[in-house]
């Protein structure tokens, strides 16, 4: 069997920091330049499948369930696409997921994690990136019970900041007692455009909070880019349609961090 791919939760707790299209933009880049990647969509707004092209079918509620009748492995849920392979969500399904997993709320934290280690699916992979639903829920839980990184995006403002805050609360909590090998990739800066005064503040509390919890900030920021909301409107994947754009050489950018910081546990093989 393969060896155990890199997990990765893309979270903050706020909306708005850009946090689906880093998930989306950071797994075709990391396709383009050779990895197997499949992408697990966990947020109820199912926004990355919609961009990303999915189809109708089985989706990451049938990974979840606790009803057996609907449970899948979720190697019967993946789609491949042209980007990555996508595990995705739905709107109508996955709004009710939670109250499923309240029903059982110490297993409930680690659905996921037991779901994926049971699959065989999964050993293809040399990375999985989870797109975690703007809170705390019982989604995020298991995607930080089961991810080997955190990566954070965030953009410059008070609310982005004080999002960050509460989700290092959250990942100190689960390394303390449910996941210890959960590490945080970093921070990422996500749709810089206007040097204003206030974004300067916030960027520089940014750095500084990260500083003071021992966390990296990337290098590479991204910056503001009109040319990916053309293609969510096409279902179009920026990375492989516009490559020369402003937020495909900062996400490709991106990558190439990544893949330098995890270059072990990537283990690239194309």
């Amino acid at each position: 069997m393969a060896a155990k791919p890199l997990i990765i939760a893309i979270a903050n707790q706020k909306g708005g920091v850009a946090k689906t299209t880093t998930c989306e933009c950071l797994a075709a880049a990391l396709h383009k330049k050779g990895a197997e990647v499949l992408v697990i969509d966990l947020d109820v707004q199912a926004n990355l499948s919609t961009y990303a092209g999915a189809v109708s079918g089985p989706t990451v509620y049938n990974v979840l369930t606790t009803d057996k009748n609907r449970m899948m492995d979720i190697g019967e849920t993946i789609q491949r696409l042209p980007w990555f392979d996508l595990c995705p969500s739905s709107k109508d399904e996955m709004g009710n997921i939670e109250a499923e997993l309240n029903k059982n709320p110490i297993a409930a934290m680690f659905t996921l994690r037991d779901r994926l280690e049971k699959s065989p699916a999964i050993s293809k992979y040399n990375v999985v990136l989870m797109d975690c639903p703007p809170n705390l829920s019982y989604l995020v839980v298991n995607a930080l019970c089961v991810a080997d990184v955190c990566l954070i995006p965030a953009n410059r403002d008070l609310g982005s900041k004080e999002g960050i805050e509460g989700l290092l609360d959250l990942i100190k909590s689960v390394q303390d007692r449910l996941n210890k090998k959960l590490q945080v990739a970093g921070i990422v800066l996500t749709r810089t455009n206007a040097r204003t005064k206030i974004g300067q503040k916030i960027s520089g509390e940014i750095d500084a909070m990260a500083k003071e919890c021992g966390y990296k900030v990337f290098n590479t920021q991204i910056r503001q880019c009109v040319t990916i909301d053309q293609a969510h409107d096409d279902r179009k994947n920026v990375i492989y349609q516009y490559p020369s754009c402003n937020i495909s050489l900062d996400y490709t950018s991106l990558a190439e961090e990544f893949i330098k910081e995890f270059a072990t546990q990537l283990m690239l093989r194309r």
